[in-house]
């Protein structure tokens, strides 16, 4: 059943319109104004008629005007001049029916029996005429429900580059060659709104793993929440990574190669781990959570090693003078600051360490004497040295830091890269789906390490020449058979009685698709008989 805050399709011939149910909200879909209340409580696929602003169920079959008369031989339209006298109601007569309620199916009876011309055309004319006018005055919808094959059609008719151009038949094609199925474990990364992570989670069923990477701080949902799943069934199922901790995850795998090709095609920022880069660094750079932390906050960053971090300061800057570096620099257990080793990391000691060291700070932020010349009072004290996940966790009980719903979030956020760290790290994937607006490149290389042997990747481009670099890295790699790049190529038909032909409008392209099998590069020693 329809219900309040649910998402529909409304289709009206060829027109197909997203919209979310919210009660006393007027929408506006070819000019036609009305209000979604009357389709609460109906079940999918029910007919709607607009009148007086409001949506009627259609109980009965909508009133039908056959055309008139058969194709006889020799009979054509070569007599017809379209002149504007041929229709003996006015625009004027024609707003006064539609001002006094009569329905769409009856003002187009209307204009059939005032038509002068309408019998002598054929009779293809005469159902094109019929089209055309219940087009314009019958104001009848089908409220659907949002499917894949559905969603797909919707952004590429309202904004196709939003998803790259990706067709249901390209669409379909990815989730069959990575064999996407219930209880599979899928990393997905995308730039089409959510569309393929929703697909992806319609074939899991509530039943299986997806990890999605994402360039910006969280990942576009638009398509995604137009499926409408149940939270408890995305928060079980459905994870998100950012790529620009892809580091981390290379780091534990010993994966070939560093993030600086990452970083080069703006994908994966590389954070700098040496003293002196740490105080060059900018704090766009370093940012961990931009929606949740302070400009004025010390943010630690959680090294790869158990039991580390890294403190960055945001007031560490290359023109920061040694004053200002020592009092943000704090020393760890063993007496040794940050800086003073290959990577500038802090040992977390136990809750007592970390508030005797923070009573220590304060002590010299609040001393008149301190060294800094930036110390003028107002400067807050900085915080203990703990990460992200406890410094929510404190907040949430001092009922400070923006409310405890904020710090919760951002705890469960945490949660969330934790199992999803812990799950890529075991490289037993089973699916690798790319469709990027970046170069694919340098992510599949990446991510194709943590897919185990047997499982398929599909990588999808609306253009040729990313994925021909991209064949021609995996093929010196090695590692992957069955390496294909095709071109998704779609034509429609026209399917009607003695009128059999492709459409007239159709897309050039559905785009390229590059798919492979991975397989183990160094196979086991088989033992000498």
């Amino acid at each position: 059943m329809i219900a309040n805050g649910d998402h529909v399709i409304l289709k009206k011939d060829d027109c197909i319109r997203l919209f979310q149910v919210q009660s006393k909200r007027t929408i506006v879909i070819e000019k036609f104004k009305f209000m979604l209340d009357g389709a609460i409580g109906h079940p999918y696929g029910t007919t709607f008629d607009v009148k007086d602003g409001r949506l009627l169920k259609v109980c009965g079959r909508a009133p039908h005007v056959d055309a008139e008369g058969a194709a006889e031989p020799g009979r054509d339209n070569r007599g017809l001049n379209d002149v504007g006298d041929a229709q003996k109601l006015s625009h004027v007569e024609i707003d006064r029916l539609r001002a006094d309620g009569v329905a769409g199916g009856d003002i187009v009876t209307h204009l059939v029996q005032n038509s002068a011309t309408f019998r002598e055309k054929t009779q293809f004319s005469q159902q094109k005429y019929l089209r055309k006018k219940r087009a314009k005055y019958v104001a009848r919808f089908a409220v659907l429900r949002p499917s894949t094959r559905i969603l797909c059609q919707v952004f590429l008719d309202r904004g196709p580059q939003k998803v790259l151009n990706l067709r249901a038949d390209s669409l379909a094609q990815m989730l069959t060659q990575t064999n996407i199925r219930a209880h599979s474990k899928v990393i997905v990364v995308e730039s089409c709104q959510g569309l393929i992570v929703g697909a992806v989670l319609e074939r899991l069923g509530g039943h299986g793993i997806v990890v999605q990477l994402h360039h910006e701080d969280t990942p576009p949902r638009q398509a995604l929440d137009a499926y409408d799943f149940p939270k408890e069934m995305t928060d079980n199922v459905h994870l998100s990574f950012p790529l620009t901790r892809l580091a981390s995850l290379t780091k534990h795998k010993n994966v070939a190669g560093s993030v600086d090709d990452l970083a080069a095609e703006g994908i994966c920022k590389q954070v700098p781990t040496g003293g002196a880069a740490t105080a060059a660094a900018t704090e766009e750079d370093l940012q961990v959570d931009t929606t949740a932390t302070s400009a004025k906050e010390n943010i630690p960053e959680v090294s790869d090693t158990p039991g580390e971090t890294r403190r960055i300061t945001s007031g560490d800057t290359p023109g920061d003078t040694p004053g200002e570096t020592s009092r943000n620099t704090t020393k760890d257990a063993s007496g040794n600051t940050p800086g003073d080793g290959p990577e500038s990391t802090l040992h977390l000691g136990n809750a007592q360490e970390a508030s005797e060291g923070d009573e220590q700070r304060q002590t010299n932020d609040a001393s008149p004497n301190c060294a800094s010349p930036m110390n003028d009072g107002s400067a807050e004290p900085a915080v203990a040295a703990e990460t992200e996940t406890a410094r929510g966790t404190k907040r949430a009980l001092d009922g400070g830091g923006g409310g405890g719903g904020r710090a919760q979030r951002r705890a469960a956020k945490h949660r969330d890269m934790d199992r999803a760290r812990s799950l890529l790290q075991r490289g037993s994937m089973d699916a690798l789906i790319v469709a990027t607006k970046f170069h694919p490149t340098n992510v599949v290389a990446k991510l194709i390490e943590f897919v185990g042997a047997s499982r398929g990747v599909a990588v999808f481009s609306p253009y040729q020449e990313p994925l021909v670099d991209c064949f021609t890295r995996l093929r010196e790699r090695g590692g992957i058979v069955n390496l294909n790049l095709t071109e998704t190529w779609l034509r429609k038909y026209q399917v009607m009685p003695d009128r059999t032909h492709p459409e007239m409008n159709m897309s050039g392209t559905g785009g390229y698709l590059l798919t492979g099998i991975v397989v183990d590069k160094e196979p086991a020693a088989v033992s000498p008989s």
